[in-house]
């Protein structure tokens, strides 16, 4: 595959769907004031119920890469068993996405 055609026919497809999937299924995560709200909550309950991050209190982009790293899995598992794995490797992008932006979030506070 040439470069030309990596480009459109795998990254330009691809990101327009992980767009659409975010845009998407980020109505019902979170709320128009503060899109990354969902992992800000579920760091702060996983942390109080025991789970860290290096000894240290989880991260709302370390809950996100969490959930990167259990697409990824998912994806190797219907991999092996020969299911179908259509839009895998959009949710393990979106979350690397979403992980990054909690990274650049200014306001780490949950609103």
């Amino acid at each position: 595959m040439k470069h030309i055609e990596f480009a459109n026919k795998v990254v330009a497809p691809t990101f327009s769907k992980c767009t659409d999937i975010l845009v998407d299924r980020g109505a019902s995560y979170a709320s128009d004031e503060d899109f990354l709200e969902n992992f800000k909550h579920s760091a702060i309950i996983l942390t109080e119920i025991g789970f860290s991050h290096h000894g240290k209190p989880l991260t709302p982009e370390s809950f996100a890469l969490w959930n990167a790293v259990v697409k990824t899995q998912r994806w190797s598992n219907r991999m092996r068993e020969g299911k179908d794995r259509t839009d895998d490797h959009i949710d393990g992008i979106n979350y690397h996405l979403l992980g990054y932006a909690c990274e650049l979030d200014e306001d780490k506070e949950v609103t």
